[in-house]
Formats: C-alpha cells, structure tokens, sequence
C-alpha cells in the first residue's frame, strides 16, 4: 500500500463509518461497501481537502470511484494537475 492509497482509506473509513475498507480489495467495487448519497459527499470533500484538489461536477462520474484503485489513480491524476 502506498501512502496515497492509506489515506484514501482512512478518508473512506472516517467519512462513511464503514471499518470494512481498512482491509477492502483495491479492486473491489466500492458499491459493496453499500455508502450512501451523504457519505459519499462527505468523503468527496475530505478527498478534497487532504489531496488539495477540486473535484468538477463531472469528475464525480462513478467511473472514478468505482473502486480504491480508481479513486487512488483519480486522485493522483487530479494532483498532477
């Protein structure tokens, strides 16, 4: 794991209560983990601000939430930029 893919984590876990994501696949589909609407906002925003990145209306396409990989490769696309 690296040091992205650690906060990632913690955020997930910290936003939406879910101990589960802690030891999640990174390539399983984040729709088990079963968050709902709220929580997702939550975790948007704390990704956020730990990354210090802005998400767009369309970057919050599922596509790139799909899974820890996808969110971890999205947000070290993000920060790049």
């Amino acid at each position: 794991m690296d040091a992205t893919e650690i906060k990632v984590r913690k955020i997930i876990k910290n936003s939406t209560g879910i101990e589960e994501v802690i030891d999640f696949d990174v390539t399983r589909d984040m729709q088990d983990l079963g968050i709902n609407s709220i929580a997702f906002i939550k975790m948007v925003v704390s990704l956020e601000k730990e990354f210090k990145v802005t998400f767009e209306e369309n970057d919050l396409d599922e596509t790139n939430f799909k899974s820890l990989k996808h969110i971890v490769d999205f947000i070290s696309t993000k920060s790049m930029q």
